[in-house]
């Protein structure tokens, strides 16, 4: 990977951006829909919610520990895995559509959610992997996270682009193709969480 420039990858993506922003624009927000509709059934409703705010006093620890345990004892693990493991098959289609945005196909082309199972498989895997990676490293103060992220993420594209590749493989080619951006990626995520 090419040293990588913070102003010109800004620039690259408003430029794309630019271009194709109404296949970006209908493939995040099918996903969300289709996602948020699923995963609304595996969360608890408004009035369960409202319902644990009785009482509620946010100057009192027992009260806020009570609220937030309570809280947690609404929502299905096993609904929000589900839900996660969806959002991810569905931006496979969604980063796919990136990909060739950025190679000049600039189509919203249902074709793009059309992977290999084990591609999806690998996707899952490399995802929870990376997941637990980040959440480890950011209980160390949060900075070891956004690093890890930055150096691990590129597994999804990697995995769209060679079919043929493990989870493990990914990990190891996204990890290997930044090494020498590992400072610049970090700062990268800094810009832009600030500009999301």
């Amino acid at each position: 990977m090419k040293k990588i420039d913070i102003s010109e990858v800004i620039s690259q993506s408003w430029e794309l951006t630019k271009k194709h922003w109404v296949v970006t624009l209908v493939s995040v927000i099918a996903c969300h829909l289709i996602g948020g509709v699923a995963s609304s059934f595996f969360s608890p409703s408004n009035d369960e919610v409202l319902a644990l705010t009785q009482g509620f006093n946010p100057n009192d620890p027992d009260s806020v520990l009570a609220f937030y345990t309570s809280l947690f004892h609404l929502y299905n693990p096993l609904g929000i895995f589900v839900s996660g493991i969806l959002y991810l098959l569905l931006f496979t289609g969604v980063y796919q559509t990136f990909l060739n945005c950025a190679r000049s196909n600039g189509e919203f082309n249902i074709a793009a959610w059309n992977q290999p199972v084990m591609t999806f498989v690998h996707i899952i895997i490399a995802s929870i992997i990376t997941y637990f990676a980040i959440l480890i490293g950011s209980l160390f103060c949060i900075l070891p996270g956004i690093y890890l992220a930055g150096r691990l993420n590129f597994f999804f594209l990697y995995l769209l682009d060679h079919k043929e590749a493990t989870c493990i493989d990914a990990l190891k080619a996204s990890w290997s193709m930044t090494k020498n951006n590992g400072l610049t990626l970090f700062l990268l995520l800094i810009v832009l969480y600030l500009i999301a």
